[in-house]
């Protein structure tokens, strides 16, 4: 991470929505970071903003859009009335429109990085292999991998329709995270949340 002495030292980038070091490079290497399509920002609550596509910054600026947390993940919501009660609107569903019975990953796992480069339609199930390593008092820092305390080794295990996969025991932390990268790949594809 970047230690800077103060504010006045950064030059912010819209394009990208990103502050560098004045007189630095850094931008460069962000080039392609958000997709290779123009993009457009939507300001939010908070002193946040989203991401949109070029072709949809028209259709989705008319609405006011506000964040909010699921899942430690904030997303873009706005409100509207339906047969007099209100109902929510996610930013990356009107941007999709996606079926009701199917969900929208998001790639990058930014529920605020609307462009249809970073959204995909899912079903249940691919969504969930897509999580991210969940926050608990987990002896591993990785995703997948657990301290077996009765032999003292790293424990490999993956979830998968309904039920748990052991993938073995390793002396070291990293290879328990490799073999359960190995096989995420092998049962989720483009949809695994991998470590490395």
């Amino acid at each position: 991470m970047l230690q800077l002495e103060s504010q006045s030292s950064l030059v912010f980038k819209p394009d990208t929505g990103i502050s560098f070091p004045r007189g630095s490079d850094c931008s460069s290497r962000f080039s392609g970071f958000f997709g290779d399509t123009p993009m457009k920002r939507i300001p939010l609550t908070q002193g946040m903003f989203a991401l949109v596509d070029d072709e949809e910054f028209e259709e989705i600026s008319k609405h006011k859009w506000c964040v909010t947390k699921k899942h430690r993940v904030s997303y873009v919501v706005r409100g509207t009335e339906r047969n007099g009660r209100q109902k929510r609107i996610y930013m990356h569903r009107s941007v999709t429109n996606a079926l009701a019975n199917m969900e929208i990953d998001h790639r990058d796992g930014n529920g605020l990085n609307n462009q249809k480069y970073n959204l995909r339609v899912c079903t249940h199930a691919e969504n969930l292999q897509n999580q991210r390593k969940r926050i608990a008092r987990k002896t591993s820092k990785y995703k997948g991998v657990s301290r077996d305390k009765v032999n003292k080794k790293w424990k490999a295990q993956i979830g998968t329709n309904h039920c748990t996969l052991n993938l073995g025991r390793y002396l070291l932390e990293e290879d328990a995270a490799k073999a359960y990268d190995c096989k995420a790949k092998e049962l989720f594809g483009e949809f695994a949340n991998t470590n490395f």
